[in-house]
């Protein structure tokens, strides 16, 4: 993710209408978009492309998705200020259209598509490096709904929880540099997006996210829950699926799980008599359990006393959740 792979351009002609140059340079991110019915539409599951623009030179990048990594657009063109037209060409295809300057927003409406146009916002200045460095560590913000956890469990995954260790997701995380500015990008096969670092201040770290308006956030660090009764050998006693009605279960669903031994750096689970080995993460709610390796799942603890454990467990996307209860063998 930290290499980038220019895109061949082909063919480039002029760019942007603008009367006043100083008030172009600097770097700009695309926010929303219309589209041809005239409805604003937000970008969140859709890539965002940075520009900067200086001495009438235009710098334009996308971050990669996981799916399309080694199709990354990092390429730097020469603006031809009398001109308003753009056309370029990459390996998916010509792109053609036309940057127009107005007011705090660049407006770029493809030829293809005259009634649908991307608006670019400019990002405030960033006079002071930023030092984060998240691994290991939790955080808590307020969110557009609720109040979220984030858990950046190592240095690629992160996990996104509710207040109510519910509405789990899991994400790649990286820590990404354009220019002067630094931002925390989540991506998967389907998105990647920039979430700018304003500053970071002891346990606190200040985010914006860049829509039709600008939104704010403040990640406060957690303390790390530690939960020393989850150490040793744990035996099922009373199972059922929390999707059925009745308490009889299939012994093949995978989150069947029979045994569960718990050390300090891994999890064995036997499940229909395979036994697993995966690493292991403590929420830091302290109400989450994650495993990762080769697979990702979810174990919420329900309750936990020196001799029983009560566990709702579930796969990668929080699905098929099983209510356990295990005993200390």
């Amino acid at each position: 993710m930290k290499n980038f792979v220019p895109i061949a351009i082909l063919i480039f002609i002029g760019i942007i209408s603008c009367s006043n140059e100083l008030e172009l340079n600097g770097n700009w991110i695309n926010t929303y978009y219309s589209n041809e019915n005239g409805q604003i539409q937000n970008l969140d599951l859709e890539s965002r492309i940075l520009l900067n623009i200086k001495n009438n030179k235009i710098r334009i990048i996308k971050f990669p998705t996981n799916q399309d990594q080694f199709v990354q657009l990092d390429t730097v063109l020469d603006l031809q200020p009398k001109t308003q037209k753009l056309i370029f060409k990459d390996q998916i295809g010509q792109i053609e259209g036309q940057f127009i300057f107005a007011k705090d927003s660049i407006i770029f409406n493809n030829f293809k598509s005259s009634k649908s146009y991307s608006v670019f916002k400019k990002i405030p200045k960033q006079f002071k490096d930023v030092s984060w460095n998240p691994v290991g560590k939790s955080y808590r913000y307020n969110g557009n709904k609720s109040i979220m956890n984030a858990d950046f469990v190592n240095d690629t995954m992160m996990i996104h929880y509710d207040g109510n260790n519910e509405k789990i997701s899991k994400n790649e995380w990286s820590i990404e540099s354009f220019e002067n500015l630094k931002f925390l990008l989540f991506s998967n096969n389907l998105y990647s997006i920039p979430i700018k670092i304003d500053s970071a201040i002891n346990e606190k770290v200040y985010l914006s996210t860049y829509d039709d308006k600008i939104q704010n956030y403040v990640f406060v660090e957690q303390a790390k829950t530690k939960l020393d009764k989850l150490i040793g050998k744990w035996q099922v006693i009373k199972q059922n699926d929390l999707k059925k009605p009745t308490p009889i279960i299939d012994p093949f669903w995978r989150n069947y799980i029979e045994h569960i031994t718990v050390s300090k750096d891994s999890i064995k689970i036997t499940s229909i008599g395979q036994n697993s080995t995966s690493k292991w993460e403590l929420s830091g709610s302290g109400g989450l359990i994650f495993l990762y390796g080769k697979k990702f799942r979810t174990f919420r603890i329900v309750r936990l006393t020196e001799q029983e454990m009560e566990l709702e467990i579930g796969g990668e996307n929080w699905d098929g959740q099983m209510h356990s209860i295990y005993q200390r063998k």
